[in-house]
């Protein structure tokens, strides 16, 4: 009878007791001490104590292009965009989520490392290269336009401008279209000045 007695004490102090589902910290406590609790209203926040993730959601005509444990690089906007820190994708949802009409897919990146300005809540913005090609030619994307059906660029021939037809193909991170064909590494091309 005692024994059970003292089980029975046991149990009711274990329902007076908090205990994290996991280790971290406790980051906001909406609550006072004596303070009656509201069911289904969070009281305490609490930040976990790993590696901080990203959840990006991509479009379907990107994921294709994604798997898990591909490399990204991260900015920060508290940062700036010159300093820059490593991630990969750990998971991609396999069921698509519908924003503003379109299907896309949840994908969430880790960091690599741990580092001390990185936080909760920051902004940022993920690159993850899908294909790299060295040795190509690029220009901006306003010195090829389309004339008669074809895409051309202006290219300077011993002060004259000549018109020559080009094959592209990608867009690199930073806007610049790659040329397939038509123009060659050092040729000097013209973009046409638009109005304002």
């Amino acid at each position: 009878s005692a024994e059970a007695s003292l089980a029975n004490a046991y149990a009711l102090l274990s329902k007076t007791l908090i205990t994290a589902p996991f280790d971290g910290v406790v980051t906001k406590v909406d609550i006072d001490p004596g303070e009656i609790a509201s069911p289904n209203t969070p009281v305490i926040d609490m930040m976990g104590g790993g590696q901080y993730k990203i959840e990006s959601y991509v479009s379907e005509s990107d994921i294709a292009k994604m798997s898990i444990g591909q490399e990204a690089e991260v900015t920060l906007d508290a940062y700036g965009k010159d300093q820059k820190f490593g991630a990969k994708i750990v998971s991609v949802d396999s069921s698509e989520t519908i924003i503003d009409g379109v299907s896309t897919y949840k994908t969430t990146f880790v960091f690599d490392t741990e580092d001390p300005r990185i936080k909760s809540g920051m902004t940022s913005n993920v690159t993850v290269t899908t294909d790299q090609k060295k040795g190509v030619v690029v220009v901006p994307q306003d010195a090829v336009y389309l004339l008669n059906g074809d895409k051309v660029i202006d290219v300077l021939v011993d002060g004259k401008v000549t018109t020559k037809k080009v094959i592209t193909g990608g867009i690199s991170n930073d806007g610049d279209l790659l040329i397939i064909s038509g123009i060659n590494e050092g040729d000097t091309i013209q973009i046409k000045a638009t109005a304002q």
